[in-house]
């Protein structure tokens, strides 16, 4: 079930239940000295209203933090994805037309299947991490035969070297802030926990 529908559940079932009470209570019980307990009780309510609307304030702040974050850093991967494509394209041989192959085929990748996997809180497959492993064998075995095509070489290698910083990054993006949170929560009834683990890559 959807995480704002069980919400939406939670939110109504607990006021459904404290609208009953309230009403056993009401009807049920002494009048004398009933509008006093009801001012002392308006207090500790109003007190604990507030402190929730603290936390929750605290809790949507640092959800929309992560999911900035996690934004910037995804477009941090695109871009050095497409230095990488650049750099490549000036190396010698069929290496340029192979790195621009494996860079479409982890964009695919990442947009496809990763993203999907992280908003569910699943782990994330090693195709991602297999194809950058791909590219950088690719880089690394190319035969240069100019200052110019080592210069391209070792800039294209620190480019995939900062896909997989910010890959990294997003990973961990994904594990941290209010989503890890209820998967944590919604795990424990059945005394199990959460996979917080992503892969290597």
């Amino acid at each position: 079930m959807h995480i704002y529908l069980i919400g939406a559940a939670w939110v109504v079932g607990i006021a459904l239940v404290a609208g009953l009470a309230a009403h056993l209570t009401r009807r049920f019980t002494e009048r004398d000295g009933r509008a006093e307990n009801n001012e002392s009780a308006g207090q500790v309510f109003t007190i604990v209203g507030g402190l929730h609307a603290v936390l929750i304030a605290f809790v949507l702040i640092g959800l929309f933090d992560s999911v900035g974050a996690a934004r910037d850093t995804s477009y941090q991967e695109a871009n050095s994805l497409v230095a990488t494509v650049w750099a490549g394209d000036e190396l010698p041989g069929t290496t340029g037309a192979r790195v621009r192959e494996l860079a479409m085929s982890y964009t695919h990748q990442v947009i496809n299947t990763e993203w999907s996997q992280m908003s569910s809180g699943a782990p994330v497959n090693t195709a991602g991490w297999n194809t950058i492993i791909e590219m950088q064998k690719t880089i690394s075995d190319t035969k240069t035969t100019s200052l110019w095509e080592d210069g391209r070489k070792a800039e294209a290698s620190n480019q995939l070297l900062s896909v997989y910083d910010n890959r990294q990054q997003r990973l961990n993006d994904a594990t941290s802030g209010v989503s890890a949170v209820i998967r944590s929560a919604r795990a424990w009834p059945t005394r199990r926990m959460p996979s917080r683990r992503r892969c290597a890559g």
